[in-house]
């Protein structure tokens, strides 16, 4: 079968967050399972080295970085509709609203949407994004047959700010976001091996983040925190691994706090440091479901401090697999630090048992792509049946 990943950022060649990530495994895990794959994506901003076992079309125009990538948008899906109007394929999966201008009778589009509500909900996103990406993930909804959701409160938030614009036979495909494929090994570096590759003491009460560092990932509310319980917390440090437009106010706001360290861009052998040397990470974003850092963290027995506990879907369970914040602000940070820096060892061990148990099944890249692989053979087995 002939698939087409679009995806205007794939990791490895012009991005590195969850959905850049998620577009290039799925390319390969599909490959694997014997798909001729094709994956379309943006030009790069940046020369890169690509090197994937199947067609990687980029398209016109050129990415930019920073506000001018958004400009960008809106050509690159009418070159996404050209290409796939002269190229069709079986089946497409795709981003948001990289389909949005497809022509009625394209193929069928698994379509991931996660983080839609928030480009639709005014007062949340800045204007360029509302403008852009708010409408045309939504024209991209009219093209799909199947929406992947992780869960009821997606699907229920999803229907809220897209029903009009859903097709009648649409069909929602139970899929949850996934772990590293490596991460089923669970924490075996050590974390005092970790901890010495990162210049922690051992004895540390570690708290760690590996995120693009935008306003709307709210990590100033950590800084915030830890920053104020340094005096009384000494073996408290904070590590932040990832860069973006808002580290300069961070770094501000830390006010060169030695137990709060940038560390940049950073590769994947020292992000898998940053989380096994933890002792919990936050998530306090407000656009995403079951992020794939929080479910990377809790693959690692690393538990979360989670200010939106309903959108990772039952993850993060009150005491048991992390401390649910009541508001993301200072003094609610501030209380579940205290909380977790007041725990025995005993108690830490029995909260990285129930984040390991937490996602022991139903959570891999394999699971994933079984899913999307049955789902495409459905649905063109139904075109052919119906031709």
């Amino acid at each position: 079968m002939r698939i087409a990943i679009i995806a205007r950022r794939a990791q490895g060649i012009n991005g590195t967050g969850g959905m850049e990530r998620a577009a290039t495994e799925i390319a390969l895990g599909l490959h694997q399972r014997g798909h001729d794959i094709e994956l379309v994506t943006s030009t790069p901003a940046g020369e890169a080295r690509i090197d994937l076992p199947f067609r990687v079309t980029l398209l016109q125009p050129r990415q930019r970085m920073g506000i001018r990538g958004w400009w960008d948008y809106r050509p690159w899906v009418q070159a996404v509709a050209d290409h796939v109007r002269a190229n069709p394929p079986d089946f497409i999966v795709s981003f948001y609203g990289d389909v949005a201008a497809l022509s009625p009778g394209s193929p069928p589009v698994f379509l991931f949407t996660y983080g839609l509500e928030w480009y639709v909900t005014p007062g949340i996103h800045g204007l360029g994004l509302k403008r852009t990406y708010g409408p045309l993930g939504l024209a991209a909804v009219r093209h799909a047959a199947f929406l992947p959701t992780c869960g009821a409160v997606h699907l229920s938030r999803l229907h809220r700010v897209a029903r009009k614009h859903l097709r009648p036979d649409a069909e929602a495909v139970h899929l949850h976001n996934w772990k590293q494929p490596d991460a089923d090994a669970g924490p075996t570096t050590a974390r005092a091996e970790a901890r010495a590759a990162l210049g922690l003491p051992e004895d540390a009460v570690v708290l760690g983040v590996v995120s693009r560092l935008a306003a709307d990932k709210r990590l100033d509310v950590a800084v915030r925190a830890v920053h104020a319980l340094r005096a009384e917390q000494p073996n408290l440090h904070f590590l932040i691994g990832g860069d973006g437009p808002e580290r300069a106010a961070l770094q501000a706001i830390a006010q060169g706090n030695p137990a709060i360290r940038f560390l940049g861009r950073v590769d994947d052998a020292t992000a898998r440091n940053v989380m096994r040397a933890s002792d919990a990470t936050v998530s306090v974003a407000r656009t995403q479901y079951q992020l794939f850092t929080v479910i990377e963290a809790l693959s690692l027995g690393v538990p979360v401090l989670c200010a939106d506990a309903e959108s990772q879907e039952g993850l993060i369970k009150e005491g048991v697999t992390g401390f649910i914040l009541p508001h993301a602000d200072d003094n609610s940070m501030q209380r579940a630090l205290r909380r977790l820096l007041a725990m025995p060892p005993e108690a830490r061990a029995a909260m990285e048992a129930a984040c390991l148990r937490e996602v022991a099944e139903g959570y891999t890249l394999d699971d994933a792509i079984t899913a999307i692989d049955t789902t495409a053979k459905r649905a063109v087995a139904g075109a052919a049946g119906h031709g």
